[in-house]
């Protein structure tokens, strides 16, 4: 009986090549994690910019006289700009840390009793459905870049 064979090499060179990259890229994530701190830092002074929480909802002032003794186009959060400018990140290998260094950062985050009044919540940190989209966004194009 006479058979048929039929070969085929591959030269897998360049796909090698390219799995090398992406296992390289895959072992130190610190480069990936500093783009995203970088747009969570860029979407979080945005909230500041807006008087919104993450999920779009406006900050409530404090206290009428806020508004009365700061105008009416001051913003909320933003008298000396010191929590604005305090909002940074800090990346490692396998995660990315963003948030404020000052201590009354917590209670515009998450609200609670002072002596003098009870502080609402005003969140200006956290990620919503457009934000882990545009992360999953900055991730796909971090791993495009070891494919080209």
């Amino acid at each position: 009986m006479t058979g048929v064979q039929f070969n085929i090499d591959l030269d897998d060179t360049k796909a090698r090549q390219v799995l090398g990259r992406l296992a390289a890229r895959g072992e130190n994530l610190t480069p990936l994690m500093e783009e995203i701190g970088s747009f969570l830092e860029l979407i979080t002074r945005r909230r500041f910019e807006d008087g919104v929480d993450p999920e779009g909802r406006p900050w409530t002032p404090h206290a009428p006289s806020t508004v009365r003794r700061r105008g009416p186009n001051a913003k909320i959060l933003v008298d000396t700009a010191r929590l604005l400018q305090s909002i940074t990140s800090q990346a490692s290998p396998d995660e990315v840390v963003v948030g404020t260094n000052l201590v009354y950062g917590g209670i515009h985050q998450f609200g609670g009793p002072l002596p003098h009044f009870t502080m609402p919540a005003r969140p200006f940190l956290g990620v919503n459905a457009d934000d882990t989209e545009e992360i999953i966004n900055i991730t796909t194009e971090y791993i495009r870049g070891a494919v080209q």
